[in-house]
């Protein structure tokens, strides 16, 4: 029995480091976009006509397959500037690459500790499928020294492209232009130059799992991001839309963000009476907020949003729109991170003055 649970470990880190990649190509040049690809008697449909279709009438493929190509020409380049950064710094130190990597990966890699195992475990929660931490330690340190390398060489890359002026990336990310509405719950300054528009679901565990990394967003980067948010109730969850209607009736009295966590810290419990009692224990005023939810107030609201959705492709919670740019499921906070300190460098350089560099 024992014998499975290396496959098994290994099976779940696959599925956690796993990524989905783009086939089609999102960006072309203007001429392969004006190219003709039919012809109905004298009448020619350009790639172009295409796209726009594709784009209206399946928002959603049209959003992911945009944003994977994306990802996958990201996940390229970033490798090529890598090797490129290396043989630099080889030549520079009049070494081979292969003895640049030797000494550089030996004093990065660190041994993997018995803290590391359980937190990797932990992180594994139901997925660990009732295997104790004794049983997969052998199997979850194996695949952690495995990945030691792999972390060592990103971090030299790392270093080499902070002491770097002269790596520039110009590739642009697909944007949607996602608008806000005056009764949409918002944290942070209006001028923000990162604004972070979150769909989500009360009862999605994956929307409470990401909670944790917004936080770290917040105190990272205080007065530089603007979080919106926006429902998402998903059909399967049933209770998720009279909780989506119950933090509406909440943030009608300026408590949205503390009933909000509360939610998701107790997503076990969403019916009626609970949600009544969240409010109480928030000290809201309860009948107001009791007659708000009987009535339903704010159910076109949520309806609104669902229906705002569907125009951005977002089929599944959490979702987010950073600048425009979709990041979807519960994302490590390295992930936002990134994002969020790309688009900062952009808007540094698209200031007077300002001078382009990747970030």
């Amino acid at each position: 029995m024992t014998g499975r649970w290396p496959v098994l470990a290994l099976c779940l880190i696959c599925g956690l480091a796993s990524g989905a990649g783009g086939q089609v190509p999102d960006s072309r040049s203007r001429d392969s976009r004006d190219e003709v690809v039919a012809r109905v008697g004298e009448r020619a449909i350009t790639m172009a006509e295409v796209d726009r279709r594709w784009a209206a009438e399946h928002a959603a493929s049209w959003a992911q397959v945009r944003q994977e190509t994306y990802d996958a020409r990201w996940r390229v380049l970033e490798g090529m500037i890598g090797e490129y950064l290396i043989d630099a710094e080889a030549a520079a130190r009049g070494v081979s690459r292969e003895r640049l990597l030797e000494v550089e990966l030996a004093r990065r890699i660190r041994p993997v500790t018995g803290e590391e195992i359980a937190s990797f475990y932990r992180s594994l929660g139901q997925r660990a499928s009732g295997a104790t931490l004794e049983q997969l330690t052998p199997a979850i340190r194996q695949l952690l020294e495995e990945q030691r390398p792999i972390q060592a060489r990103q971090s030299l890359i790392d270093d080499l492209r902070s002491a770097s002026t002269s790596v520039r990336t110009m590739l642009e990310p697909p944007r949607l232009q996602v608008t806000t509405a005056a009764t949409d719950p918002v944290f942070g300054p209006a001028g923000a130059p990162v604004e972070i528009v979150e769909f989500s679901d009360f009862q999605c565990p994956f929307c409470a799992r990401v909670q944790p990394a917004l936080q770290k967003l917040r105190a990272a980067f205080p007065n530089r991001i603007r979080f919106v948010f926006k429902d998402l109730p998903l059909p399967m969850h049933a209770e998720a839309f009279a909780a989506a209607e119950a933090a509406q009736c909440a943030h009608e009295q300026g408590k949205f963000w503390e009933y909000r966590d509360v939610l998701f810290a107790h997503q076990e419990a969403l019916g009626r009476e609970d949600l009544k009692r969240y409010a109480a224990t928030l000290k809201l005023d309860t009948a107001r907020f009791n007659t708000c939810l009987n009535e339903d107030r704010f159910k076109h609201l949520v309806q609104a949003d669902i229906d705002e959705s569907e125009r951005y492709g977002a089929s599944s919670t959490p979702a987010f729109f950073i600048n425009g740019r979709l990041l979807n499921g519960a994302q490590p906070y390295e992930a936002f991170e990134r994002i969020v300190r790309e688009e900062l460098a952009l808007k540094a350089a698209a200031a007077p003055g300002g001078t382009r560099r990747g970030p």
